[in-house]
């Protein structure tokens, strides 16, 4: 098993809301949708890297 780092961060109390209500509403959890983000993010800017890049 991959060992696990914890990524903590504040924000404001609406975005919070407005999160939870998200979340509510397509049955996720924080961390799904967090991991998820974060995943999506770094695929797309690594596929326009390796598409600006070709000789790596």
């Amino acid at each position: 098993m991959e060992r696990m780092r914890t990524l903590a961060f504040q924000v404001p109390d609406s975005l919070f809301q407005r999160v939870k209500a998200y979340l509510e509403r397509n049955h996720m959890t924080q961390k799904q949708f967090v991991v998820g983000l974060i995943e999506a993010e770094l695929e797309q800017n690594e596929a326009q890297y390796q598409a600006s890049h070709p000789e790596e």
